[in-house]
């Protein structure tokens, strides 16, 4: 079953395995902080405000909302799941960050007072606790589940990017660097294939089950059988 989650999500994942690839070489050949100084050189007033939304798809809000999505329309015993997975996720990155890679600067904090770096005007810049990427992370966990449930290839190819979106906009806002969205992305998406495997085998649905089927055919349902007692 696990390797039928595999299957799945093959396009998905060759994606990622060439990005991993490329990734690797780019952290053995290029000094820490080339790249985010080299991204951050062609900054714009459009990119400012494109890399800020993409970021924020990174944020506890949008996982919530989809989160709920999935509960009302799709199926309670799937979005309940998510919702689970990710709130590990996030205590996963908080525990990595501030107990085991403590000591690693952010960009910010890195770079100093070098001049030529873009910071966006009203944005906070965080200095410490760098390693992982916490919205990479979150963002590759929920857009493979999302992948995990999507039907048609090209789904995945959309999720994928929109992780990874949400992971370059770290570099060019110097929240982060290279390594950090690419640790992310690695372990966003072993997390999410791993616990989604996990959850559905010890945690299934059961067929007929008032869970394994969306919140808002559940209230139908309800409605239905009101009007028949009344």
């Amino acid at each position: 079953m696990f390797l039928d989650h595999i299957n799945k999500i093959k396009y998905y994942l060759t994606i990622a395995i060439f990005f991993w690839l490329i990734g690797s070489l780019a952290i053995i050949l290029i000094p820490k902080g080339e790249i985010s100084l080299f991204v951050n050189q062609y900054h714009h007033s459009f990119l400012d405000k494109l890399f800020i939304g993409a970021t924020w798809v990174g944020e506890i809000w949008i996982t919530l909302a989809i989160v709920f999505g999935l509960i009302l329309f799709y199926n309670i015993h799937t979005g309940i799941g998510i919702g689970i997975i990710m709130a590990l996720t996030g205590l996963i990155i908080q525990g990595l960050k501030r107990l085991v890679f403590t000591d690693h600067m952010r960009p910010g904090a890195f770079f100093g007072e070098e001049a030529g770096i873009h910071y966006i005007e009203g944005l906070e810049i965080h200095t410490m606790y760098s390693f992982p990427s916490g919205h990479t992370t979150a963002a590759f966990t929920l857009f493979t589940l999302l992948a995990l449930l999507a039907k048609q290839k090209k789904w995945q190819f959309a999720l994928f990017f929109t992780a990874l979106m949400v992971g370059f906009s770290r570099i060019y806002l110097i929240q982060h660097f290279f390594i950090d969205i690419y640790a992310g992305s690695m372990l966003g998406i072993s997390l999410a294939i791993v616990s989604f495997y996990v959850f559905n085998k010890y945690f299934p649905a059961k067929e007929g089950s008032v869970i394994n089927k969306p919140l808002i055919r559940l209230e139908k349902k309800n409605d239905h059988t009101a009007q028949e007692i009344y």
